[in-house]
């Protein structure tokens, strides 16, 4: 479904329903999961999430998140240009685990 690789999960609408509905209803509630997956509540509390096999498919193929890479080149240069100073700071917090702050 093309649907779900235009927009993101969470920009999904996800609607919430009862175990009791979709017992009661148990067609139309199939039948709706082609649009957006379904959160399923047992006395107010999520137990599951039913999607289609289409949106089921494509999270387990979908890439991995990534890192914005701006952002992985600005923290290992950040790491190259402070990297002394940081295991300063960690060998001092090993040494003197009393002076951590809560």
């Amino acid at each position: 479904m093309q649907f779900f690789r235009s927009v993101s999960l969470e920009e999904a609408t996800m609607r919430t329903i009862s175990v009791e509905t979709i017992k009661a209803e148990f067609d139309d509630v199939i039948a709706s999961l082609e649009d957006n997956p379904l959160r399923v509540q047992k006395d107010g509390r999520d137990v599951a999430i039913i999607l289609s096999p289409d949106l089921y498919d494509f999270l387990l193929t979908a890439p991995p998140a990534s890192v914005n890479p701006v952002i992985a080149a600005l923290f290992k240069r950040r790491v190259v240009e402070r990297g002394q100073v940081y295991r300063a700071l960690a060998k001092y917090e090993a040494e003197h685990p009393e002076s951590e702050e809560d």
